[in-house]
This record gives C-alpha cells, structure tokens and sequence, in this order.
C-alpha cells in the first residue's frame, strides 16, 4: 500500500497560530501554537509527517472554523470530525476513541478512565498517561479533560 502524502495548513486563532493535518482518509494532526509560525509548523512536521501545504478541502476548513470558535470560548461539538488513527495501535486507539465521550466542560481522572476502560490499576492510569503523551489530535480528542486526581481546571 502507497503511504498517501499528509497535508497540513496553518491559521489564526484566538490564542496563535494553529495547524491541521490531514489524508483523505481523514485529520491525522492539530497542532495549537508553538512560539512562531515557524516553529508551529515544524512540531505540525514532526508529529504528523505532515510534508506540503495544500488546498483546503471543505471539510478541513469546516473543521478549520470549529478550532477558531473552539479556542475563542465558544462550545463545540467535534465528534462528528473523521479522524485516522491507523498509525495507532488498538490500545490507543481505544483510548482515543473513549475521548470523544467526554462533553464539553465535562473532566474525568485518568484513574476514572482506567476502571471505565478496565485498565488494571495505577498501570492502567499511567498507560492512558502515556498515550495522551502521543496524542496527535488535542481538542479535537480532547485529553485535555482528562486530569490527575485532585486538579480542577479553571475552564474547558
């Protein structure tokens, strides 16, 4: 099978430059702001082998808009959005999976997700720790909301 070239654009938001990375198949990166444009696009690179700007199609600037609202405070829902996680093995790609369950506003601990995925013990917690660590695809798959025991964030 041909590896299919993974596209990416940049774009303004409420709190920096962003970016998106996609295949056909579907996005494969978001990347929030990094110190400049430049190096933005560098982690964008890295973490998505994301390699030439292109054309946004409709469903990336949808999504595009969806970040911009999202980053400037306002609720939006992003389970609708296909993403690709072939790159993934089947453990994170349930972990990831799982994310999109968790609404707007809404957190849950990693030891919570451990025992609702039955992950045993604080090595499942540190696991789904890990994972999050190697997550290509914040707020969109928002382990954002998944916390250390103990931590209230201040808003989601």
């Amino acid at each position: 099978m041909t590896a299919q070239p993974t596209h990416y654009h940049l774009f303004d938001t409420a709190i920096g430059e962003c970016g998106v990375a996609w295949i056909p198949r579907g996005l494969v990166g978001v990347q929030l702001p990094e110190k400049d444009r430049g190096q933005t696009e560098l982690r964008l690179a890295v973490k998505c082998h994301s390699t030439n700007a292109a054309d946004v199609p409709p469903w990336v600037q949808s999504l595009v808009s969806d970040v911009q609202r999202y980053l400037a405070g306002q609720p939006v829902d992003f389970s609708g959005v296909t993403v690709d996680l072939d790159r993934s093995d089947v453990f994170r790609k349930t972990l990831y999976a799982a994310l999109r369950g968790i609404g707007f506003c809404r957190t849950v601990t990693y030891g919570e997700r451990a025992k609702e995925l039955c992950l045993a013990g604080w090595e499942g917690a540190r696991d789904d720790v890990e994972s999050m660590g190697k997550h290509t695809m914040p707020t969109v798959l928002p382990c954002h909301r998944v916390l250390a025991y103990g931590h209230q964030p201040a808003r989601l």
